[in-house]
């Protein structure tokens, strides 16, 4: 990959000094994201689809790797937890889009309520 050299940084900063202020998103990439440095590569989806973000590989890795999960719809230990992390994904989804979090009322986003999320919109009424 080819590095941006300091002379053309200065000016690049001297010319769009507010482009300072966006130093957490370099540093967000940096750590989350290396490997579109590492492969020189920018991203960008107007679907909003997402790149995983390296915390969270992490994060699922250490919770495939420490914990079994059998089918959610069974009754064995595995299962078991696997069902317990599915009802405590399904409550903290339907709460962030029914308190807004994505960005203003449910109806306005157009919210798609599965079965599920529907069930514990319901109960947290």
């Amino acid at each position: 990959m080819r590095s941006i050299s300091s002379s053309t940084s200065d000016r690049f900063g001297a010319a769009y000094p507010m482009y300072a202020t966006t130093r957490a998103l370099d540093d967000l990439r940096a750590r989350e994201y290396p490997v579109l440095d590492g492969l020189g590569q920018v991203y960008l989806d107007y679907t909003a689809g997402n790149l995983v973000p390296l915390s969270l590989v992490d994060r699922h890795l250490a919770l495939l790797r420490d914990h079994l999960l059998g089918n959610p719809h069974s009754t064995n230990p595995a299962s078991a937890l696997a069902t317990t992390l599915m009802a405590v994904h399904h409550r903290v989804s339907a709460a962030a889009i029914l308190e807004g979090r994505s960005g203003g009322p449910a109806q306005a986003r157009g919210a798609a309520f599965s079965p599920m999320l529907r069930t514990i919109a319901k109960l947290g009424q």
